[in-house]
């Protein structure tokens, strides 16, 4: 499937919303008992949409004044979510590498923002031009768990309206509309080892883990592993050395793809090439570890498959799947056959992002679209639309 190739309408179901009606049913506050209702009847609704509507609409029958959408988080980490969007400052804009900068942002009246948990996203609500129509995007947040200010790290992609708004037109002192944080891809308490392992821009909510457990004074033996192309764009490299420092029990492994002529091994990376088994292996990943897993969808597949092979229980990975392109508002549909993906084996659900995105940014595998596992070990992760999981 590429430019040009003709795409078939095959069906037609009973009922349709736009993408900008999912999206006021799903962040902004006042929910429609007819809109819930409406959607409820689209047939090609995921069943994590289809619960978090259900949710919502039960809510009004029992009148439990329940505004945000408990269904998007499993109950082990559910919490009051405030509807709709906040005005915030953006205090600070640093330029993390090559291609990915990080924004800084607190309350204007310096009230208290809603606390996160280390690995939860927050919406933006974004309009690029004068009288267009609102966009949504969603970022990880990246940086300490705080109510005075949130951070969060956009890597710019080339044809990406929302990352190249921010980058060009967003400066110090600028209003941007945020959402409450939000996902059920948290760090949890325990005493077992920690891997924290990420490719690229699947580092953001894995480094706010690390800075949680900084701030606890944690004494769990925590590795720190990720793969990036090179120092270039290797973002947070001296925040991460800084914070894994700190760990009395702290340590970390970098890997470059195509390292620079200057770039040296032992000081900038530890290894050239790929992460594998053998990787594993020798730098001691625990068979007993919580490994919270994040990155593109090639990557989180075939870790996972190789975490499985070292002994790994599916059930102590935590996973989720940025994909290649910048982040998407969660509105997309499901088709109604069912597919493999070759890293895992396993049956997948076929998800399609709506508004579409550009079809050089799937993986290669999957040209034509983007699949991820509804088969998981922890059903929770499904719990939300899929599509969160899509940054």
């Amino acid at each position: 499937m590429g430019a040009g190739h003709e795409i078939v309408q095959v069906g037609e179901g009973d009922e349709r919303m736009t993408v900008e009606e999912i999206n006021a049913l799903l962040y902004l506050p006042g929910h429609s008992r007819n809109q819930l209702e409406r959607a409820l009847r689209i047939q090609a609704l995921s069943p994590g949409w289809r619960g978090s509507f259900e949710t919502l609409l039960e809510s009004q029958k029992t009148e439990t004044g329940t505004s945000g959408n408990a269904a998007l988080t499993p109950a082990a980490v559910a919490h009051a979510v405030a509807p709709g969007f906040q005005k915030v400052a953006v205090t600070e804009i640093d330029q993390e590498s090559a291609e990915v900068i990080s924004l800084t942002m607190q309350r204007a009246d310096g009230r208290a923002l809603p606390v996160a948990l280390p690995g939860q996203y927050v919406v933006l609500r974004l309009q690029p031009g004068t009288g267009s129509k609102a966009i949504f995007r969603i970022y990880s947040l990246s940086g300490p768990v705080s109510t005075q200010r949130y951070r969060i790290s956009v890597k710019i992609e080339p044809d990406g309206v929302a990352g190249n708004y921010l980058r060009d037109h967003i400066r110090e002192n600028d209003a941007l509309d945020v959402s409450a944080p939000r996902g059920s891809f948290v760090l949890t308490s325990g005493d077992c080892p920690v891997v924290l392992l990420s490719g690229g821009i699947g580092a953001t909510p894995v480094l706010a883990m690390l800075h949680a457990l900084v701030a606890n004074r944690s004494t769990r033996n925590v590795l720190w592993i990720h793969t990036a192309r090179d120092a270039r764009h290797h973002a947070f490299a001296g925040e991460v050395r800084r914070l894994v420092r700190a760990l009395p029990n702290g340590h970390s492994y970098v890997c470059y793809a195509k390292p620079g002529p200057n770039e040296k091994m032992g000081e900038d990376f530890d290894a050239v090439g790929r992460l594998t088994r053998s990787v594993f292996e020798s730098v001691g990943v625990s068979s007993e570890a919580d490994v919270y897993l994040c990155g593109p969808n090639r990557f989180v597949g075939d870790m996972t498959k190789t975490l499985k092979e070292i002994g790994v229980a599916p059930e102590r990975t935590h996973f989720e799947v940025f994909s290649a392109s910048e982040g998407h508002a969660p509105a997309w549909i499901t088709l109604d056959f069912v597919t493999e993906i070759e890293t895992e084996g396993r049956q997948c659900r076929t998800a399609i992002a709506f508004p579409s995105r550009s079809m050089k940014h799937c993986p290669r595998s999957e040209p034509t679209h983007l699949a991820i596992s509804e088969h998981v070990s922890r059903p929770d992760q499904l719990a939300r639309p899929l599509a969160n999981h899509v940054r």
